[in-house]
């Protein structure tokens, strides 16, 4: 299950700019290879995701 994303923050506003080398260089990449990098980016954000959420639990025990 997915937590609701922030009201301010919409999940469809999201981008990313890649260029045509680097897209290149994914597409030669083996399935194994490409599967490790894309678990790789989900630990990636879900250590982004924890440390948002520990700020805005710090924050709200501040005030």
């Amino acid at each position: 299950m997915i937590p609701s994303a922030p009201t301010s923050f919409q999940r469809s506003d999201r981008t990313y700019h890649l260029s045509d080398e680097r897209m290149q260089v994914f597409q030669s990449l083996t399935i194994e290879e490409r599967l490790r990098w894309v678990e790789e980016f989900a630990t990636f954000v879900r250590i982004g995701r924890e440390a948002m959420k520990a700020n805005n639990h710090r924050q709200k025990v501040d005030r």
